[in-house]
C-alpha cells in the first residue's frame, strides 16, 4: 500500500485514539505501518490486527471481543472486528502499560527510543531493539508529509 493510501485508510482511527487516549496519530501510524508491512501482512489481512497484538492474558474489552486467530507460527493473535478496533486497542495498550512510550509519542524519535526500549519488544523472542527504533524513524520520514496536517480536533 502506498503510504498516502495508508493514511486514508487509517488516519480517523488514528485522530479518534489520540482524543482518547493522547497516543499521536504519527506514533501509531508509524507502528501500524512497521507491524503490519503496511497493511499487506497475513496477521492484518485474516484478522484487522495492524499491530500484531497477541491474545497475551488481556481479557476482552470495548474494542476487542476476545475473538483470536492461531497463526501457522504458533502464536495466538487478536482478531479485530475492524481496523479502527485495532487501532483503539493498542492505542489503550500502549496507554495503559508503557506510559513511558505514550507520554513522549508527540515526539517519533523519542517515542521510538521508548517503545523500542520496553518490554514491548521481546529481545528474547528475537526483537531487534534497535532495528524496531530505526524501523519506526524511517517509516516517519516516508509518512512525515502526510501526516504533519490531520487534524487533531474531536470530530
Amino acid at each position: 500500500m502506498k503510504a498516502s493510501d495508508f493514511v486514508k485508510a487509517f488516519a480517523t482511527g488514528a485522530v479518534e485514539a489520540y482524543n482518547e487516549y493522547g497516543i499521536y496519530p504519527s506514533a501509531i501510524l508509524c507502528q501500524a505501518a512497521l507491524e503490519s508491512a503496511w497493511a499487506t501482512s497475513a496477521i492484518y489481512l485474516k484478522t484487522n490486527n495492524l499491530f500484531g497484538v497477541t491474545k497475551g492474558g488481556g481479557a476482552s474489552n470495548e474494542w476487542w471481543d476476545g475473538t483470536t486467530y492461531l497463526s501457522t507460527s504458533g502464536l495466538t493473535f487478536r482478531k479485530y472486528s475492524s481496523a479502527r478496533n485495532s487501532i483503539m486497542d493498542f492505542a489503550r495498550i500502549i496507554k495503559t502499560n508503557y506510559p513511558s512510550a505514550a507520554s513522549v509519542s508527540s515526539d517519533i524519535n523519542a517515542y521510538a527510543y521508548a517503545i523500542s526500549n520496553s518490554s514491548y519488544i521481546s529481545e528474547s523472542n528475537g526483537d531487534n531493539r534497535s532495528g524496531y527504533e530505526k524501523g519506526l524513524k524511517s517509516i516517519y520520514s516516508t509518512l512525515k508529509s502526510y501526516i504533519e496536517n490531520i487534524d487533531l480536533k474531536k470530530k
